[in-house]
């Protein structure tokens, strides 16, 4: 079984072993269609005119859609409460730990691999067996790590378990743990600039226009912000609203036990404001361009740096 005594000792250590509670299990929603006939799922607030009741802290917040179907939530629950863990991977010694988080189960009930990517394309795929009791950590020895770093691309390596047998919900090679590191990282202050940008000479004073291999950029020098992005002809910047500070999210039921939506209402407001760069400025860099401004938020007394 394991000395249970280390299982804790592990605990302690990685506290995202200890995991949490879900609110909502499944959105809240029902079907509606745009005027075009898109779908998009509905909650309280979309029905009625303005100052309809309607309880808004139950609605599209749960873990699956309302017809139960995955969304990214749900990967990211999975991926919190994961009982395989993998930590210390040296890529000098090309060695990895495994950590078994169950209480039960060993872990030769799961198939091992793990694949390395160069800037998003595979270029290793290898997979491992190991047998580790509940509460215990193993140290896997690992091949094929790269040793070189490359200038110009990121090297990852993703580390993945799968069941061998069929369990309950889960058909065999169900992917139940996984986690990404890095090799090499790219690394923008150690490359040679290939594809320097250059600075568009126009008549427009309003706009800063950068041009580059493929790409185009347009910031606005009053408010600082990117409004305009097109690579390989394609816009990525929707209604010309692009990156700006923003300091506010929505409350949940604990911020308004502490009232906190009145506390650091001044937040809120400073974010929504129409905003107004000051020292805006563009520079060329050993191997970029920068752009940089900065704001005054009168409602806070704060100043906030971009670049």
């Amino acid at each position: 079984m394991g000395n249970f005594q280390d299982y804790w000792d592990i605990i302690e250590k990685y506290p995202v072993l200890q995991g949490g509670c879900v609110w909502d299990w499944v959105d809240q929603g029902l079907a509606e269609t745009t005027s075009d006939g898109r779908k998009y799922w509905a909650y309280g607030g979309d029905y009625g005119e303005t100052g309809t009741p309607s309880d808004g802290n139950f609605c599209i917040n749960g873990v699956v859609y309302p017809d139960r179907e995955v969304k990214p939530q749900t990967q990211e629950l999975g991926k919190v409460y994961q009982n395989i863990k993998f930590l210390n991977f040296d890529k000098e010694q090309e060695t990895v730990d495994v950590c078994n988080g169950f209480f039960f189960t060993d872990l030769d009930n799961y198939d091992f691999y793990y694949t390395i990517h160069e800037a998003g394309k595979e270029i290793v795929n290898e997979s491992f067996h190991i047998s580790v009791e509940p509460g215990r950590t193993e140290t896997v020895y690992l091949k094929n790590i790269p040793r070189g770093a490359n200038d110009t691309k990121n090297i990852t390596i993703e580390f993945y378990a799968k069941n061998r047998f069929n369990e309950p919900f889960l058909p065999i090679g169900s992917v139940i743990a996984r986690e990404q590191m890095e090799i090499h990282p790219f690394n923008k202050t150690n490359i040679t600039l290939q594809y320097p940008a250059v600075i568009e000479k126009t008549g427009e004073r309003k706009q800063l226009t950068l041009l580059g291999h493929d790409f185009k950029v347009i910031f606005d020098k009053r408010s600082g912000m990117l409004v305009s992005y097109i690579y390989k002809e394609t816009e990525y910047i929707h209604n010309e609203q692009g990156m700006r500070p923003f300091f506010w999210r929505a409350p949940t039921d604990n911020d308004y036990g502490a009232s906190l939506p009145q506390k650091l209402s001044v937040w809120k407001e400073a974010s929504y404001q129409d905003i107004k760069a000051s020292g805006f400025s563009v520079s060329k860099k050993k191997t970029y361009m920068e752009v940089k401004c900065s704001y005054y938020y009168k409602q806070t007394g704060a100043r906030c740096l971009c670049k």
